[in-house]
């Protein structure tokens, strides 16, 4: 019953964002690769395509100003405005130039065709242009759905909190997906691997959210979130970089190779700090 609405729900998006005059929705281009970009509403990005297969049903971004009061989404502070330079590049500023600012830059970098290899790699800045601190509170949700046929996935964060890896539980049945959050960029503070939609109702409900911090879910219709806790001072700025790839899954054979390189990196590396 779950996957059903969930597949209804594609469908009243795709009739939700249809192109219309002062559309809100921009497309990325590039290779094998496409998505789309709500930036008036809390779809934000989705119907990322690879080779011809829509792998995201919806990524996008919340916030929450102090500790009390719920999250809002990032498109609810108004659309400054949005650029593309070329058909891989977005770049969307949201809010006030005198008080909250988000900025959000896309850049895709899709694969040869039939690769089933793409790349997206984006920048979050977020401004304070007010004369007191902000105590800020940002969210990621991600929704993939690799296994499209049973929506039977497996994620695994790590307990550095800055990587993610999801596949379909079933080898064969879709592609892997890892998302990172980039040396030198800040870590999050929290995340939460979870089934649809339980991370999103918490972001949408009125009242303040701290994610879990519960790192792996599946198989089912799993979804994942990041959340950054900082203060920004008056004038200042808070920056996350991320880049997410879409491969195909290695064999198992593969998998074994790489597993046992890292066993012979560990110990060599332990060797050395002896």
């Amino acid at each position: 019953m779950k996957q059903l609405w969930k597949i209804l729900g594609i469908v009243a998006l795709v009739l939700l964002v249809a192109p219309q005059a002062n559309s809100t929705v921009y497309t990325l281009t590039s290779g094998n690769s496409t998505a789309n970009v709500d930036t008036g509403s809390s779809t934000g990005m989705y119907g990322w395509t690879i080779d011809g297969t829509s792998l995201l049903y919806q990524q996008w971004f919340w916030y929450r100003v102090g500790n009390t009061g719920g999250e809002h989404s990032v498109d609810s502070l108004g659309l400054i405005g949005a650029t593309q330079p070329t058909s891989n590049i977005l770049l969307a500023d949201f809010g006030s130039r005198s008080g909250l600012e988000i900025n959000v830059s896309y850049l895709m970098t899709g694969g040869t065709a039939g690769s089933n290899v793409a790349d997206v790699a984006e920048t979050i800045t977020i401004h304070n242009h007010g004369t007191s601190a902000l105590d800020f509170h940002f969210f990621q949700y991600s929704d993939f759905d690799l296994n499209r046929r049973t929506l039977a996935d497996e994620v695994t964060i790590d307990h550095s909190l800055r990587f993610v890896d999801q596949r379909p539980a079933t080898l064969g049945s879709g592609p892997m997906l890892s998302e990172t959050v980039l040396t030198g960029s800040h870590a999050p503070s929290h995340a939460e691997a979870n089934f649809y939609a339980n991370t999103l109702n918490s972001l949408m409900d009125g009242s303040p959210t701290t994610l879990n911090d519960h790192l792996t879910a599946g198989p089912g219709d799993v979804t994942w979130a990041f959340q950054w806790d900082t203060v920004i001072g008056a004038g200042g700025a808070f920056i996350i970089s991320k880049d997410k790839t879409v491969a195909p899954v290695p064999e198992p054979a593969t998998l074994a190779l790489f597993g046992g390189i890292m066993v012979l990196l560990a110990r060599r590396f332990r060797k050395a700090a002896v």
